[in-house]
C-alpha cells in the first residue's frame, strides 16, 4: 500500500469530503433547531478551529455554515437571556475570545474574498451578539484599517469592513471606541471620497455612528471631540453639496450632516449659514425631499438649540406646503418636523405662519380623523386664539 504521507491534502480529494461535510452541517444547523446546544457542545469548535482551511471554496462554505449557526441561534433565543449554561447564547459567548483570535488571523491572509467572509462572520456574531465584542474590538483595528485603507482591497471588502464598524459601533458602548477614534476616523472619513458609491454610502453611515461615538451626551465630555469636528463636516459637505451623484449617496449625506449639526453644531457657528440653505434645497427636490424633511427633525430636537434663524421661515413655509402633497410618508414626516420645530422655536415663527400651519392642519383633520391627536400637540395653544 501506498504511503499516506506521499499525497498533501492539496493533491487528494480530502477537501471535497470538508466541503460536503459543511453543507451537511449547515442543512442540519437549518433544519434542526432543536439540536443548536448540541452543536454549540460538538460542531462549534471544529467549525472555528477550521477557519485555517486552506482550500478557499471550502474555508467559504465553512464561514457560511457558522453564520447560519449564528443566525439560527439569533432566531431561536430571540428575546431570551442567556444565563442558562445550556442555552445556545450562552455557549456562543464563550465562543467569542477563539472565534475574534481565529477571525483575525483570517483578516491577515492575503486574500479579498476570506476577509470579506470574516467581516461577514463578525457582522453576524454582533447582530446575534451586541455586546460580545467590548473586550475584543481593540485587537480588530488594524484588520478594519488595512481593509479601508489597502490600495489592493476592492469595493466588496471596504463595504464588508465598513458595515462591520458601523454595526458594532451602534451596538456597543461608545467609551469602547474612544482609544481607537484616532486610528478609525481617517480611513472611515477617506471612504467617504470613495469613487464606488456604495463604498460611500455605507461611510456616510459609518460617519453617523461615529458622530454619535464621539459626544454621546451633551453634559459630560468623555472625549476631546472638537479635533475631529471639522474634518468630518468637510468630509461629508464635499458629498452633501455635490448633485451629480447617486441618490443613495445624496440620502446619506443629508442624514449625516443633520447628525453633525445636531451633535456639534455649537462647533459651528459659522459653517451654519453656508450648510443649511443646502439642506433646505435639498427639501425642494422630490428625490431627496423625505430625507430632507427627516434632517430639520434630527435638527429641531437637538438639545443645543440650533441656530436656524438664517433658515426657518422658508423651512416653515416648505413644510407647511408638504402637508398638501399625496405622499402619505411625507405628510407624515412633515407633521413630526412641524412639530418638533414648533416645540424647539415656537417663538421665532411668524403668527402668519401659524395661521397657515392651522389651516393646513384642520384640513388634514377633516380628510383624516385619525391625525386629530396632533390637536394635543404644540399647535392647540395656538388654535384657541
Amino acid at each position: 500500500s501506498e504511503s499516506a504521507n506521499e499525497y498533501t491534502d492539496d493533491e487528494d480529494a480530502s477537501w471535497k469530503v470538508r466541503r460536503a461535510s459543511a453543507k451537511c452541517l449547515s442543512a442540519i444547523i437549518v433544519s434542526r433547531p432543536q439540536m443548536l446546544s448540541k452543536m454549540y457542545q460538538e460542531a462549534c469548535p471544529k467549525l472555528i478551529d477550521r477557519f485555517r482551511e486552506r482550500e478557499e471554496n471550502v474555508k467559504m462554505d465553512i464561514f457560511n455554515t457558522f453564520i447560519e449557526l449564528l443566525r439560527q441561534t439569533g432566531n431561536v433565543t430571540k428575546g431570551q437571556g442567556d444565563i442558562d449554561e445550556s442555552s445556545p447564547r450562552w455557549l456562543l459567548k464563550q465562543e467569542v475570545p477563539k472565534v475574534v483570535k481565529s477571525i483575525n488571523r483570517q483578516l491577515r491572509e492575503k486574500s479579498i474574498k476570506t476577509k470579506v467572509g470574516a467581516f461577514s462572520v463578525l457582522k453576524e456574531l454582533v447582530v446575534v451578539l451586541p455586546d460580545c465584542l467590548a473586550d475584543h474590538f481593540g485587537s480588530l483595528v488594524p484588520g478594519i484599517e488595512k481593509a479601508l485603507n489597502d490600495k489592493s482591497s476592492t469595493s466588496n471588502l471596504k463595504i464588508e469592513a465598513l458595515a462591520f464598524t458601523r454595526i458594532v459601533m451602534a451596538s456597543h458602548s461608545p467609551s469602547v471606541f474612544h482609544p481607537y477614534i484616532q486610528a478609525l476616523s481617517g480611513p472611515i472619513l477617506s471612504a467617504i471620497g470613495d469613487r464606488y458609491y456604495k463604498v460611500t454610502a455605507e461611510a456616510l453611515r459609518v460617519c453617523g455612528e461615529l458622530v454619535r461615538v464621539l459626544r454621546p451626551n451633551f453634559e459630560a465630555r468623555s472625549i476631546d471631540f472638537r479635533p475631529y469636528i471639522s474634518p468630518i463636516y468637510k468630509a461629508i459637505l464635499g458629498r452633501l453639496a455635490n448633485q451629480d451623484q447617486d441618490q443613495e449617496v445624496k440620502e446619506c449625506a443629508i442624514s449625516c450632516m443633520s447628525l453633525v449639526i445636531a451633535t456639534f453644531g455649537d462647533g459651528l457657528q459659522s459653517e451654519l449659514p453656508s450648510c443649511l440653505p443646502i439642506l433646505v434645497d435639498r427639501m425642494g427636490n422630490e428625490i431627496t425631499r423625505l430625507t430632507a424633511v427627516k434632517a430639520f427633525a434630527v435638527i429641531a430636537n437637538s438639545p443645543l438649540r440650533i441656530d436656524l434663524s438664517c433658515v426657518l421661515d422658508h423651512v416653515v413655509s416648505e413644510l407647511t406646503a408638504f402637508l398638501r402633497k399625496a405622499n402619505r410618508a411625507l405628510r407624515q414626516a412633515t407633521l413630526g418636523t412641524l412639530n418638533s420645530l414648533v416645540v424647539t422655536y415656537g417663538g421665532q415663527i411668524g403668527s402668519s405662519s401659524y395661521e397657515t400651519i392651522i389651516a393646513e392642519l384642520s384640513t388634514l383633520i377633516r380628510f383624516y380623523p385619525r391625525l386629530a391627536f396632533f390637536n394635543k400637540s404644540p399647535f392647540s395653544a395656538y388654535q384657541e386664539d
